[in-house]
């Protein structure tokens, strides 16, 4: 079968193992419901172009309190999610130099789209997959400034997500349905207007009015959910690190040699050595070695699988 490439997938198969099991033949997911509803926060963008400063640090305040976090409080999202987005990219790279932070990828001669993908350069350019990738790369650094904005963008990055869990949930006999990628839900949360998505410091508040009375109360009014990221990457880095590092060892005896470039393997690897080295096993900084890391590793076993002999 097709390999996991990602790192919550083999907890969705679980998942819909158990669902089959409990006799469900059709399952309705709410994958993309983030995406197509969106939590609303670049409504402070909105806000803040709109010159509405008052009713912008207002719901940063008001969506601050409802989701304690270090790094989340209502300065943090007053910056990054209303004002940042309406400041030049130049005006970012000198803020960023004169706090000191030197850029990711700083001294590298290679394309930002290559700094950031374990694809090989020269395999990429040999297929073409240069410019994909490139576009890619801008698409995720694009700064959106309205709601609509980043849900188009999410609807068209992340669709491809789909085929896989449907291919799973076929794999184990049931039906993968997805509601909230229905046309006709798509185009109504696009026309929503943006307080219709956070309202009164609550994200995805036209979802949570649907729902009041037909939910449980905990789960309609709950603030932030479960990921399988941070459980994922506890297990890497404080169990499954070793395993990894003998895989990307052997990385070229296999024909992924010809695909992968270890130069940005090895920086991910050294940067989750580090990590576990600390103990610092959930930090939301992981996610993008670990998700690029992770994919080099799923694809290296799916390898070493179709080299077994057939029983």
């Amino acid at each position: 079968g097709e390999p996991f490439f990602v790192v919550n997938m083999p907890l969705q198969w679980q998942c819909y193992a158990a669902a089959r099991q409990d006799g469900t033949r059709v399952l309705l997911d709410g994958n993309l419901g983030d995406t197509v509803v969106s939590l609303g926060e670049l409504r402070l963008a909105e806000l803040v172009g709109a010159g509405r400063w008052r009713t912008a640090v207002r719901e940063a305040n008001l969506l601050a309190a409802g989701w304690p976090n270090p790094g989340r409080g209502a300065r943090q999202l007053l910056w990054h999610q209303g004002l940042k987005p309406w400041l030049p990219p130049a005006v970012l790279r000198g803020l960023s130099w004169l706090r000191g932070s030197r850029p990711q990828g700083a001294g590298d001669a290679r394309p930002a789209w290559a700094q950031a993908s374990p694809v090989l350069p020269a395999f990429a350019a040999r297929i073409d997959h240069a410019p994909r990738l490139q576009a890619l790369q801008a698409g995720r650094g694009q700064a959106y400034r309205s709601v609509r904005q980043h849900s188009l963008g999410g609807i068209g990055r992340d669709r491809h997500v789909l085929g896989p869990f449907n291919l799973m949930a076929a794999r184990v006999g049931m039906e993968h349905r997805h509601p909230f990628f229905d046309k006709r839900m798509v185009e109504f949360c696009l026309g929503l207007p943006a307080e219709q998505r956070l309202h009164d410091g609550w994200t995805r508040a036209i979802e949570r009015d649907a729902m009041t009375g037909i939910l449980p109360e905990a789960i309609a009014r709950r603030r932030y959910k479960a990921s399988g990221v941070p459980a994922a990457s506890r297990a890497l880095l404080s169990r499954d690190l070793p395993a990894l590092g003998r895989l990307i060892d052997g990385l070229e005896d296999t024909p992924a040699a010809a695909w992968v470039d270890p130069t940005v393997v090895q920086r991910d690897f050294a940067s989750l050595q580090t990590a576990a080295a600390r103990g610092d096993y959930e930090n939301s900084g992981h996610r993008l070695p670990m998700t690029r890391l992770w994919r080099v590793m799923v694809l290296l076993l799916w390898l070493r699988q179709g080299d077994q002999p057939s029983a």
